[in-house]
């Protein structure tokens, strides 16, 4: 039995524990990246040695974070071989690209234009909330307990490589979540709860990143995608002294090292407030010495 066959039959098989986007991706990269390259191997004869090359061959196009994936798949894969091949191989090099949150003065020239906008409520959701794309687009009626004033986010709407539109549980068992509706946000969910759809906004991912894109244009902001504004929010937490657990919780991430490494991004005016806070605290201590002459 070759590779290809292989990995395609122990994708079938674990197609129920997987969600439907990760099958879907992994097929897509068995497609386009494994089989054209070494999928004609023999199971026998996988080395450590092929599977680098092959990575290094999709990485050295660019696609470092495609190699990245195809490696995930992989190691997932060969893990259930008597003798796991990857075992031997270094994940490839990716480094993710830093996100440049915005100001309070530039989020709020943001959150201005939402006012009136067609899908104001649904970009709300992902800088008010931090909600991901899927998130909002699958947040259903009935998941909004308005007496609460919470949101329960126990489902997202993905699309598949083929064209279709599903709906799936969050990313991880952290991702599903209660979180608390803001202030602002209660009158504009209770005006728009009459609206004649299951979902808060029915735009599907694809026109909701085009939504940002064109007001983010339109407004000469600096420009961050969609996932950005999930920054947004988790540097806006930090900047006015959300606990790090809590934002963890607030986000759904199921690790605290991704929170704080990867969505959190002290800027110069928190840099300032808390060198300004320690050098005060230094010279309160002196003034107080010098006054009582110890």
């Amino acid at each position: 039995m070759n590779l290809d066959t292989w990995l395609r039959e122990w994708l079938v098989l674990r197609s129920a524990e997987l969600a439907p986007r990760t099958v879907d991706q992994y097929r897509d990269l068995i497609d386009r990246y494994v089989s054209p390259l070494i999928g004609g191997a023999s199971l026998d004869d996988v080395t450590p040695q092929l599977f680098r090359s092959m990575l290094a061959t999709v990485a050295g196009t660019g696609k470092t974070r495609t190699a990245e994936l195809v490696y995930a798949m992989l190691s997932a894969a060969m893990k259930e071989l008597d003798v796991n091949p990857m075992l031997h191989v270094k994940r490839p090099s990716h480094r993710q690209q830093r996100v440049e949150p915005w100001t309070d003065a530039e989020i709020a020239r943001y959150l201005s234009a939402l006012h009136g906008h067609r899908h104001g409520l649904a970009l709300s959701l992902g800088l008010l909330c931090g909600l991901r794309r899927g998130e909002i687009c699958g947040l259903r009626w009935r998941d909004v307990d308005l007496n609460a004033e919470e949101l329960h986010i126990v489902n997202q709407r993905q699309r598949l490589a083929s064209g279709e539109i599903i709906d799936t549980r969050p990313k991880s068992a952290s991702s599903v979540r209660v979180i608390p509706i803001p202030k602002p946000l209660v009158p504009i969910l209770r005006a728009a709860r009459g609206l004649p759809s299951a979902y808060v906004d029915s735009i599907t991912p694809s026109g909701l990143d085009t939504a940002h894109r064109q007001l983010v244009r339109r407004l000469g902001l600096p420009p961050i995608c969609l996932h950005g504004l999930r920054h947004c929010y988790a540097t806006l937490c930090l900047r006015h002294g959300c606990d790090m657990r809590c934002l963890q919780s607030l986000l759904g991430h199921s690790s605290y090292s991704v929170t704080a490494n990867i969505y959190t991004h002290p800027d110069r005016e928190m840099l300032r407030r808390v060198i300004d806070a320690v050098i005060d605290s230094c010279y309160t201590v002196l003034r107080s010495n010098t006054a009582s002459g110890t």
